[in-house]
């Protein structure tokens, strides 16, 4: 199945209009391919199990097809496709695993120069000029005391700023399970 959901992020990425876009994501992703098909989503709340983030970036992208071609069709499509793959790609480096037991622990490499998988996605866009999906990225918590670093309770935070959040709040949401579950 991991092979399977990388595969479909790669057809979400080249149907990516945007040449430097989709060449930025592409590139990431190639970069990083065995890290992504491995990590979790997240160590306790959602997705937390091999492969975990691979699963719910494909939920998040089905859920964002149904969102752009029914009820928010002025957003751009393209930003919207790469925030939403690349809002927890920071989890490669956040999380670390133990393949025997399954055990999800923080990294301490990654926590002494970042202080979220959040701030790393939105680091790597503004870096490379893509400002809207860094701030889809710094919004997808919801609130900062839920990890974002922007609030969207704050009254000028721009309409599509909530579309990530919101997708990525789903996904969680329905993929709650534990690896003693599986």
């Amino acid at each position: 199945e991991r092979e399977e959901y990388y595969q479909k992020i790669i057809a979400n990425l080249n149907d990516i209009k945007n040449d430097k876009l989709r060449n930025f994501v592409i590139g990431y992703f190639k970069e990083h391919e065995d890290d992504i098909k491995e990590a979790p989503a997240a160590k306790a709340m959602h997705h937390n199990y091999w492969g975990g983030l691979l699963e719910h970036t494909v939920e998040c992208l089905d859920i964002l097809d149904v969102v752009i071609k029914t009820v928010y069709q002025k957003i751009n499509r393209d930003n919207a496709i790469a925030a939403t793959i690349l809002h927890d790609y920071g989890k490669i480096y956040e999380y670390e695993m133990d393949k025997e037991t399954g055990a999800i622990e923080y990294s301490e490499d990654f926590r002494k120069d970042w202080l979220t998988h959040s701030q790393y996605g939105f680091t790597i866009c503004m870096n490379n000029g893509f400002k809207d999906i860094a701030k889809m990225i710094a919004a997808h918590h919801g609130r900062t005391d839920w990890g974002a670093l922007i609030d969207l309770d704050e009254k000028d935070a721009e309409p599509f700023m909530y579309i990530i959040h919101h997708i990525d709040d789903l996904s969680a949401k329905f993929g709650k399970i534990s690896i003693t579950d599986i």
